[in-house]
């Protein structure tokens, strides 16, 4: 009975009903419009000899009849999800730093889900579109003046229209290559520094900054109803005008992270290489450049997604902290204070004398980061970048401020310094040095 119970119950999530010696396809949409006659008859349809001779004792119609309809009551969503155990309690199974609450895994049950990204894909359809050249057969889709990949997108799409941001949520903002890696450890070690030591069990040092906290620009993650308080963390790459509006309007608070464009166009190119793969066709850098200063590129243009975070951060500098790169690389050890601060957790005389702020400098280093085993061999375990496909290792590469140099010419790099003066032309941003 276990085994039926069990085979019954995972037919909303693999669409397969596997009964007696043959299978019959289940469709979990048409579940919830036929739910317990569809069920029940399958239930009643003809068994293997097998099950005959272990369902001898309830082989009258009437027993059948009532087993039936307590395997589709226990079963259902509103039994399941109401159970005080599925309501209150931890997930209890490993799994990372995470410690989502079991209501976390009952929301709607219902269709409507994938209803949503038929209309997604459907609105997508319409909208301007290019061969993005970054990635072999990525394209690009225009929308709300930028750039974005078609599965990016959906998930952009998706968090717009459901997210729900709360009071106490922060947000690690920035555009792709731009340090994010750097900055997501350095908030996750900042707001954990009383619940992890800074020894073998921190997070950091066995999982990558990117599966530390959700992603939200991919829809399986937007649909977080419940999350633990003691880590309000969530990353997305999505530029100001993009954000949900329970960001834009809510309580809640954006740290966000700039770099020098030349620097960053470089990291962009190198990384979206490792995707293309070696047996992919090179993308040369001068075309390269010349698609990333037109903007054509994920999340692209770079110019504008700065400017945006740049100008609220003016305006709403109590909910925003806005970071350059450069000035988290010269300084980290204040930037790091700052930070803790900013997000309301200040560290304490007390903690300053014990070495805590220089601690998670020094935990989230370059240095210590990249060289640390789980960075350099596994493959990125994140479900919210599983379709990337690449190596955690590709995550750090140099770090460095200004290698640009050893990539650039001089046209390259005149190029693009004369789009970033011309774009922050009177904004009162710079990326040149003091």
């Amino acid at each position: 009975m276990r085994n039926f119970v069990k085979e019954l119950f995972l037919t909303g999530l693999t669409g397969i009903m596997f009964w007696g010696t043959g299978k019959q396809a289940f469709n979990f949409g048409e579940s919830n419009c036929l739910s317990n006659m569809r069920i029940y008859r399958m239930i009643t349809s003809p068994m293997s000899r097998e099950w005959q001779s272990s369902w001898v004792a309830l082989s009258h119609g009437r027993r059948k009849t009532r087993i039936g309809e307590k395997v589709v009551d226990l079963c259902s969503f509103e039994f399941l999800s109401n159970l005080e155990v599925n309501k209150s309690k931890k997930h209890t199974s490993a799994a990372g730093p995470f410690r989502i609450e079991n209501n976390a895994f009952f929301r709607r049950g219902t269709s409507a889900s994938s209803t949503n990204h038929t209309k997604y894909k459907e609105i997508i359809s319409t909208l301007p579109r290019i061969e993005g050249r970054w990635r072999q057969s990525l394209q690009l889709h225009e929308y709300q003046g930028f750039w974005f990949g078609q599965n990016i997108l959906e998930g952009i799409m998706s968090a717009q229209e459901h997210l729900k941001a709360q009071p106490t949520d922060i947000f690690i903002c920035s555009h792709p290559k731009s340090g994010t890696t750097w900055l997501k450890a350095l908030s996750f070690a900042i707001l954990t520094r009383k619940r992890f030591s800074y020894s073998s069990t921190n997070p950091l040092l066995s999982e990558l900054p990117h599966d530390v906290m959700p992603f939200i620009d991919i829809s399986a993650f937007t649909d977080i109803t419940s999350r633990d308080p003691e880590l309000p963390l969530l990353s997305t790459h999505m530029p100001y005008t993009s954000l949900p509006k329970s960001i834009v309007e809510g309580k809640c608070k954006i740290i966000y992270i700039c770099r020098d464009p030349k620097d960053l166009f470089i990291s962009l190119w190198h990384f979206t290489s490792k995707l293309r793969g070696t047996r992919a066709e090179t993308f040369p850098l001068e075309e390269a450049c010349q698609k990333f200063c037109e903007g054509l590129h994920n999340y692209g243009p770079y110019w504008d997604h700065v400017l945006g975070y740049w100008k609220a951060s003016l305006q709403f500098p109590e909910r925003m902290l806005f970071i350059k790169y450069e000035d988290l690389q010269n300084d980290t050890f204040s930037y790091v204070k700052r930070m803790a601060e900013f997000m309301g957790c200040p560290f304490s005389m007390e903690e300053e004398r014990q070495g805590l702020v220089q601690k998670v400098v020094d935990l989230c280093s370059f240095e210590i980061l990249s060289n640390l085993e789980v960075n350099k061999s596994k493959k990125h375990s994140s479900a919210a970048r599983q379709y990337l496909k690449i190596e955690k290792r590709a995550f750090f590469r140099k770090g460095k401020v200004g290698d640009w140099e050893n990539y650039l010419t001089a046209e390259m790099a005149a190029t693009i310094d004369q789009i970033t003066e011309q774009k922050f032309c009177g904004s009162g941003l710079s990326f040149k040095a003091p």
